[in-house]
């Protein structure tokens, strides 16, 4: 009887949540045109309230929004933020996958060719960026150039010529201009619409996060109880089972971040490390700035090795990912970015289909391909000699 009013209560909580955060199965445009997960749509979208010339009656203020935003993240931009301010954007002219950029916005009064490259399942490909800036400056040399690399959550990409930028910070300004801005009714609703899709499906807000993160607190046990007995995703369950294999022969596996899609952790022994405990836990969730990390993106499971950002100044990290590139034979010897390096990535096609123990077979043959057994002693062996 105390099982089943824990889980009427929660039943309760969820109901508000869904009321209070727009949850519950109400007609949303966007939805309706399976719009979600596809990157063009995203962009011609984007590309449509960016363009000051189009009938949304947004003007420039879409526009300046973003690229302040995007300037407000680049260390050495060439446009400053008055400059942004004070100049007539009206003028502006925007394209969608012209030279394959996804959003590429011409502003001729500040001599800019302000870029933006959207993914939201996909990763980047190797030198992607580096390539799509290098055309830039060979083909509009005349320009200035600001990129910004938008993902779900602004993860920084290679190239540190491109400024992260995220779908929260896209909602942000959405919503302060519909409130600030008179707008046509069908205009605000279509605005309201992608907002609420996107707060949905891609970038949780804030608020929705606290709300779950305090019906968590208040119905624990009835939580629990259906994630035993509810159904669980492929991927974490096979990482559990890959967990179990390995750890005999190279010491634990301790995961930090579980989702549907995507498994981040660390090995243990890498934890014990004296003075290797160093990574900025405000944008990393371990305590060591080193990871590994299964994730599905469609088709492909991958496979990546990863340094993430440091908050002990006394700790070089661009020694360490020297050092780790050494012991994985990776030839790249360009200068670690500052947050997130990947080292090496392996990648397997996968059926979209696959059950628990096709997906740990593919997870083994991944950890083969990066080196086996011997990958969590490389690594150990490098942060060591950093230390």
């Amino acid at each position: 009887m105390k099982r089943e009013q824990e889980l009427l209560e929660l039943i309760d909580a969820v109901s508000v949540l869904e009321r209070e955060h727009g949850l519950v199965n109400c007609f949303n445009l966007f939805d309706a045109i399976g719009m979600a997960r596809q990157e063009i749509r995203h962009s011609r979208f984007l590309s449509f309230l960016l363009n000051p010339a189009e009938t949304h009656g947004l003007g420039d203020k879409f526009l300046r929004a973003i690229l302040m935003a995007t300037v407000s993240g680049h260390p050495d931009s060439p446009v400053s933020r008055l400059a942004i301010a004070v100049t007539d954007c009206s003028k502006a002219r925007v394209y969608c996958e012209r030279d394959h950029f996804d959003i590429t916005v011409e502003i001729p009064d500040l001599r800019l060719m302000f870029v933006i490259e959207n993914k939201i399942d996909a990763t980047e490909g190797r030198d992607q960026l580096k390539r799509y800036r290098e055309l830039v400056e060979s083909r509009y040399s005349e320009f200035h150039f600001i990129g910004a690399f938008l993902t779900p959550d602004g993860y920084s990409g290679e190239d540190e010529a491109w400024v992260s930028l995220n779908y929260r910070t896209l909602t942000n300004e959405l919503r302060r201009l519909t409130r600030d801005s008179s707008l046509a009714s069908a205009v605000s609703m279509t605005i309201h619409h992608y907002v609420e899709m996107i707060e949905k499906e891609i970038a949780t807000s804030q608020e929705l996060i606290n709300a779950c993160r305090k019906i968590y607190a208040e119905h624990k046990t009835a939580l629990d109880l259906i994630m035993q007995h509810g159904p669980v995703p492929v991927l974490p369950e096979a990482f559990k089972e890959f967990s179990e294999k390995f750890s005999g022969k190279i010491g634990g596996l301790k995961p930090h971040t579980t989702r549907a899609n995507d498994v981040c952790f660390v090995a243990e022994s890498w934890l014990s490390i004296p003075g290797f405990q160093v990574a900025n836990t405000d944008r990393w969730r371990a305590s060591c700035p080193v990871q590994l990390w299964f994730s599905m993106v469609e088709s492909r499971l991958y496979f990546r090795l990863e340094v993430g950002p440091v908050s002990d100044e006394r700790f070089d990290r661009n020694t360490f990912v020297n050092e780790l590139r050494r012991e994985f034979s990776v030839s790249d010897r360009t200068t670690a970015k500052a947050l997130y390096t990947r080292i090496r990535t392996v990648s397997v096609d996968i059926n979209g289909d696959l059950d628990v123990e096709q997906t740990l077979k593919a997870m083994e043959e991944l950890w083969e391909k990066m080196g086996g057994n011997d990958v969590v002693p490389k690594v150990k062996a490098a942060a060591e000699r950093c230390v």
